[in-house]
């Protein structure tokens, strides 16, 4: 039911000539639908200015307007520091006067709204100033600037130090590396086959655990097990009801190619856009994407946030920041190149509703739009494939801990909040946030029918880079988690210390594994060794063994999963998967060199360099 007071509102615009009737009962349905303000839908349909709606409202209460950036607050009144309390209120006391308090507010200053004020500030006499929620968060981030740039870089390590990559290798790691490196040379000068046979024979079993484990849980999540169609995926298109705020993150660092083209897809949602909070995170050294930013023109459900200079410049940095704005109940984080399906949100909103509240993140499939672009983009979507489609389902039907991947992670906010959110140390902070949330006593939850569609990297060189920020991340999360070996024990099982050591930790050791495995089947096969009597034949076969059934087995899991997402057409691709480890090896170290000598560097990946903008459902593929 609207109230006379929002139809006030609206005759009141009408009255000013600012919108139509058509334009008010249109928007007068979206409330009905919906919810939310009246106002609200007015300026979403594009109907009038937040400037109009707030001299309106200023108008129809007999209070006045201020801009809070041409007269800023006065931080001697505040009542509260926590920005994120003041933001998600919706009021801000700015100047006190005589016996009274000037307090800004973009929500309908009702009676009721004064008296919960005044009692928050001790039963002060309240008078109203009608502001934009811009103007609020304009003002709130200038008041609390240092206190949300130290909480985006410095929150994890401050509060939860034993999860945060800042502090580095751990002192009894660091003395068994260095142990074990002087043995190891000691070993190579004394006894070098022995040694060598050590060394082959480690790279074979930790090669070998790393696939039995990626092959078993990729195999369990392509059956029915894994729960394909029983997650609720009806899209809550019932009665009218009030919806929860939905925050968007899209961090873009150097996107300007690209920045136009998110904005456009984010619209494509099908979500109401008065309970849609985007903001877009851009760096402040980043002038070009800012400006692109703003020449798109985006409504006002979208918001850029310039995350100002300092240090680390990663991607969870500037999602920190953005955190502290959030005002949604849920969030989820794009990249700029995404294209998320555009039921995604009533889909994984479905699925919340159903979950108990220890789920703290459900995660989306990812998956490439422009994977028939060349060979490399083939390899990448049958990678992504067999990871979203199989192995990350498999994990969870066997409720092993969940690495989650760099976007469409979507969040109970509040929860979020609560583990401390994203390390700015760590160049794959997902996969880490995966784990501490599962360390804390959440869980990680996966959905499947909806997709999140990327730009697979086409360029080799940039693959690399790629390839390389995520392994070393792999590295970093696995030196962060076994800091206290016993404390990850107990807070995993059985369970997480498979987990660690055949994906984790074990993900790097097998691409660093991997040429040794097959350099020892090849001299084998050439009879180079073995006749030598340098290596045993029975390590030589193992090797072979270990190679040959290992990449089939790898090979098996790609095709099927490639198939049934992206159809035959891409399947045959899955026949050059040895080659493609090798460039993961390339990459694996290539992150080990960076791991010693700048373990926090994050190396950008190029976006928009295809010509492929639309996935291929879109395509008719």
């Amino acid at each position: 039911m609207v109230t006379q007071q929002r139809v006030q509102l609206g005759d009141l615009l009408i009255a000013r000539g600012l919108i139509t009737p058509e334009e008010l009962d249109s928007a007068l349905a979206a409330q009905r639908q919906f919810g939310g303000l009246l106002g609200s839908h007015l300026i979403l349909q594009g109907s009038v200015h937040r400037l109009q709606i707030r001299d309106a409202v200023a108008a129809q209460y007999g209070i006045a307007t201020r801009d809070l950036v041409a007269q800023p607050p006065d931080p001697r009144v505040l009542d509260s520091d926590d920005p994120v309390a003041i933001l998600d209120r919706g009021w801000l006391p700015i100047e006190r006067r005589g016996d009274h308090v000037l307090v800004a507010t973009d929500e309908v200053p009702t009676e009721e709204l004064r008296e919960q004020v005044s009692q928050a500030l001790g039963r002060v006499a309240v008078e109203f100033v009608a502001v934009t929620w811009w103007d609020l968060d304009q003002a709130v981030t200038r008041i609390f600037r240092e206190r949300l740039l130290f909480a985006a870089a410095e929150g994890l390590r401050t509060e939860r130090p034993a999860f945060s990559a800042a502090l580095g290798i751990h002192g009894w790691q660091r003395i068994l590396g260095w142990s074990l490196g002087i043995l190891t040379v000691i070993a190579l000068v004394l006894r070098p086959r022995d040694m060598l046979l050590v060394f082959v024979l480690l790279a074979n079993l930790l090669f070998l655990w790393g696939l039995v484990l990626k092959v078993f849980m990729s195999l369990l999540g392509m059956t029915p097990l894994a729960g394909r169609g029983r997650e609720g995926s009806e899209l809550l298109d019932g009665p009218a009801r009030e919806w929860p705020t939905y925050t968007i993150l899209v961090p873009a660092f150097r996107e300007h190619n690209i920045i136009a083209s998110v904005l456009d897809n984010l619209g494509r949602l099908d979500y109401p856009k008065n309970k849609l909070q985007v903001l877009v995170l851009l760096e402040e050294t980043d002038e070009d994407t800012i400006t692109a930013a703003k020449q798109a023109a985006p409504p006002d459900f979208v918001r850029i946030v310039v995350v100002p200079e300092g240090a680390p410049q990663t991607k969870p940095r500037a999602c920190n920041y953005g955190l502290s704005l959030a005002s949604g109940d849920y969030l989820v984080i794009y990249d700029a190149e995404d294209m998320p399906e555009a039921e995604q949100l009533r889909k994984v909103l479905a699925q919340f509703e159903k979950t108990p509240d220890d789920v703290i993140c459900i995660q989306a499939p990812l998956n490439y739009f422009n994977a028939e672009e060349n060979i490399l983009t083939r390899m990448f979507a049958l990678e992504y494939s067999a990871w979203f489609d199989a192995m990350l389902p498999g994990l969870d039907l066997a409720k092993f801990p969940i690495p989650l991947g760099g976007t469409s992670n979507h969040f109970r906010t509040d929860s979020l909040r609560r583990i401390g959110a994203w390390d700015p140390y760590n160049v794959t902070e997902d996969a880490d946030l995966g784990l501490r949330a599962e360390a804390v006593g959440y869980r990680v939850a996966v959905i499947h029918h909806t997709t999140t569609w990327e730009e697979a990297c086409s360029d080799l060189a940039a693959w690399i880079r790629q390839r390389t920020r995520w392994i070393k991340g792999y590295m970093v999360t696995a030196l962060v988690h076994l800091r206290r070996p016993a404390a990850y024990v107990r807070n995993f099982g059985w369970r997480g210390v498979a987990g660690m050591i055949g994906l984790i930790a074990g993900t790097p050791l097998m691409f660093l594994a991997y040429p040794v495995v097959w350099g020892m089947t090849l001299l084998g096969a050439l009879n180079l060794v073995q006749y030598g009597n340098f290596f045993p034949g029975w390590l030589i076969t193992a090797s072979a063994i270990n190679a040959v059934v290992g990449n089939a087995l790898a090979i098996m899991v790609t095709a099927v999963a490639g198939g049934r997402r992206h159809g035959w057409r891409i399947v045959g691709y899955s026949l050059l998967n040895p080659f493609y480890w090798f460039l993961h090896s390339v990459a694996a170290w290539r992150a080990f060199y960076q791991l010693l000598r700048s373990p926090f560097h994050w190396e950008k990946t190029p976006h928009g360099l295809t010509d492929t903008h639309a996935p291929p459902s879109a395509r008719g593929l």
